[in-house]
């Protein structure tokens, strides 16, 4: 009888030292868990949406540093409008962010992270244009530099999914080189330089870490 007591005695306290340190160590696993999943999600598939109103498909990365409050963002994008009126364009566009968050963004967190970031973004397309009464074709080429600060704030969506809006302004320089043939004789051309001049910046993206 005494050893029945004693075997269930000893069942009690193993049970009770087990549950006992599950109970101190679950949240340092959570929290190992944490630290873990932020070292392996460090880089972000980065969708800017806002682009597609200039028919530009534009998409990039982020990488993150390891205490989650800075970032480089390199996205590029490839620029494509056509219609049935002879209107044809193909172009490109890059554009590097620094970031530094005010608040660390870590992976599993909810809410809104503000933001600062250097921005420089750099476009150029050619152009082809074959509605014109009196001209064969018209060919344009144009480029577009620009670079600033802007703030903006990050909603974290979900675990890994996230949105930031941007709004910032800067410098910018632009220019064109217009060249059409205006009979079959003659070549006029026209080239266009805009200048430096004061350029405001509005931007959009989505993102998920990976």
């Amino acid at each position: 009888m005494k050893t029945t007591h004693a075997k269930s005695l000893k069942t009690a306290i193993a049970a009770l030292t087990l549950l006992i340190g599950f109970f101190f160590s679950a949240p340092f696993a959570h929290a190992q868990d944490q630290e873990d999943i932020a070292k392996t999600y460090r880089k972000s598939f980065v969708f800017s949406p806002i682009y597609l109103m200039d028919k530009t498909f534009m998409a990039g990365i982020e990488w993150l540093n390891p205490d989650y409050n800075k970032s480089w963002i390199t996205s590029a994008g490839i620029t494509l409008d056509w219609n049935d009126r002879g209107y044809h364009q193909l172009g490109g566009a890059v554009e590097f962010q620094r970031r530094e968050y005010f608040i660390s963004p870590g992976v599993g967190q909810k809410g809104v992270v503000p933001f600062f970031a250097y921005y420089l973004s750099g476009s150029y397309a050619k152009t082809e244009r074959d509605n014109y009464p009196f001209y064969e074709t018209q060919h344009t080429k144009e480029y577009n530099v620009s670079g600033g600060i802007g703030f903006g704030l990050r909603v974290l969506v979900q675990r890994r999914l996230w949105a930031d809006l941007l709004a910032g302004g800067g410098l910018a320089a632009s220019g064109s080189d217009n060249d059409w043939a205006a009979t079959s004789y003659t070549v006029a051309t026209h080239n266009r330089v805009n200048g430096i001049k004061p350029a405001g910046k509005l931007g959009l993206q989505i993102g998920f870490l990976f």
